[in-house]
């Protein structure tokens, strides 16, 4: 259509031939042919499009206008006049009847009519969407502001309720830095993203609208301008959203390699905005998982003040893959020929196995299951180990890259731990890495909760290479009584 307004007429055949060949039943692709060929003035063949046009739907007014004047231009004029006489029954508004014009020119005129009238029909829809769009935009900035009112007493009541510490006196030393700052939280706007802060989004966050399960962003601005300084997200971990993964991103001076005290605000603010609507939308858990070395301390901060807890700590780990896999199934060789495994006992890869277990059995060991949706891991290296139907062990991982594959996460009841479960469950996933091009393997662990894991590793020469911190924030009270603010999903 868009060819066809700007009189680009052979990609138009082209599009809506195509059309036709992948829907036989499209009206519109149908007429949309028709026009072009007529104004290619190919009369015969706008004729056959619309043709089909009247055997697709004969009692669409449109298609007989397209017949007949196709007809008319061929020297047809007694086929055209049945054509516009069967439009007129259709359509008994239309101009042939009410003008009483000679067909051709009441064809040219009608199909005129017709795309005013869209354009116009179209011009009216936008603006009332755009007018929607902007006040939601404004209700839910004025009942996001009204709820953040209620937080530091929502979260002195999920402390308690937690047993621990916390006191509004972080907010107020907050204002009083900002103040010092020349910044008032007053001159700050946070609201939901909109489309036209996509392009500074994709510039905070590696793919922020990735992903099956619902996405929300809040961005920060200076009252009355549209320049973002930061953005936090919020994303589902699982389809009923009770736990939200949040990542935030502030824009810092230029030269400086970690956040400084106004940045430290401005991330404060957002993600204060984040607990907010975690809260009121019904979420039971928000983590943030981040490198644990000193450029991230400005954060840890902020999320100690709003009292989130260190749930987890990993050391990460690298190794050469074909090494580490000969060590394990070396040690898995010796148990079988010591007829020391099971027979019962199955290794499948996680697509083999229902999610929902699967991620049932990691929360034994983790507070938020498996961490990360399903399509964020590799099937492929992704083991399961099974007693019968049961899971006894379980570890998954994605593809950092072309030549890594990294364990994220392992599980296995404690009567399987210091035997076979662990050197075969990590061999087995190791090989489908190598198979796949992966020479090098990365693995997150808790030396406190996986010793035997850490063991093998350093009979390997492993290289530390960095360590990961998790802390998450548990909402155990309901957000009641308080200005809840409006679904808003901008992923869909």
């Amino acid at each position: 259509l868009a060819c066809v307004w700007m009189n680009d007429l052979p990609p138009a055949v082209a599009a809506y031939s195509r059309a036709g060949e992948l829907r036989p039943n499209f009206l519109r692709g149908h007429l949309g042919l028709s026009e072009a060929l007529y104004r290619q003035q190919h009369f015969d063949r706008a004729a056959e499009a619309a043709l089909h046009a009247v055997r697709v739907d004969f009692s669409s007014p449109a298609a007989h206008m397209a017949l007949g004047r196709a007809l008319l231009k061929l020297g047809q004029e007694d086929r055209a006049k049945q054509a516009f006489e069967t439009a007129r029954q259709f359509d008994p508004d239309n101009r042939i009847a009410r003008l009483n014009l000679p067909p051709g020119q009441a064809a040219e005129m009608s199909l005129a009519r017709r795309q005013e009238e869209t354009r116009a029909a179209c011009e009216v829809s936008v603006r009332q969407a755009r007018q929607e769009v902007a006040e939601w935009h404004a209700r839910f900035v004025k009942d996001l502001a009204a709820a953040e009112k209620h937080l530091d007493e929502y979260l002195a009541k999920n402390a308690a309720a937690r047993q621990i510490q916390f006191s509004p006196r972080d907010a107020v030393d907050g204002d009083k830095a900002g103040t010092s700052l020349g910044l008032c939280r007053s001159d700050w706007t946070v609201r939901p993203a909109v489309v036209s802060d996509q392009p500074a989004l994709c510039r905070a966050f590696t793919n922020p609208f990735s992903g099956p399960y619902k996405q929300e962003v809040f961005v920060i601005h200076p009252t009355g301008a549209d320049d973002i300084s930061g953005a936090v997200g919020l994303q589902s971990a699982d389809e009923q959203g009770e736990l939200l993964k949040l990542g935030v991103s502030v824009r810092g001076e230029a030269g400086t390699s970690q956040p400084g005290r106004k940045e430290q605000l401005l991330m404060t603010w957002l993600l204060r905005a984040a607990i907010l609507r975690a809260a009121a939308g019904g979420a039971s858990r928000v983590s943030y998982m981040f490198s644990d070395d000193e450029k991230q301390l400005p954060l840890r901060q902020c999320l100690e003040r709003l009292t989130f807890e260190t749930t987890l700590n990993q050391t990460v780990y690298t190794m050469d893959g074909a090494a580490f896999r000969d060590r394990c199934l070396g040690l898995v060789e010796r148990y079988r020929r010591r007829k020391a495994i099971p027979d019962d006992i199955r290794l499948l890869s996680l697509g083999e196995v229902s999610w929902r277990k699967v991620d049932q059995f990691m929360r034994r060991f983790f507070s938020d299951g498996a961490g990360a949706p399903r399509h964020e891991l590799c099937s492929d290296i992704s083991r399961v180990m099974l007693k019968g139907d049961s899971i006894i062990a379980c570890y998954v991982g994605q593809k950092k890259d072309k030549e890594t594959s990294v364990v994220s996460r392992l599980g296995i009841l404690d009567e399987f731990r210091g035997r076979w479960a662990t050197p075969w469950l990590l061999g087995d996933g190791t090989q489908a890495g190598l198979d796949d091009g992966h020479t090098i393997i990365e693995f997150y662990t808790d030396e406190g909760k996986f010793p035997e894991f850490v063991k093998i590793a350093r009979h390997m020469n492993a290289k530390k290479i960095g360590a990961m911190q998790t802390m998450a924030l548990d909402l155990v009270l309901p957000w009641q009584d308080q200005p809840r603010p409006p679904d808003t999903n901008i992923a869909e």
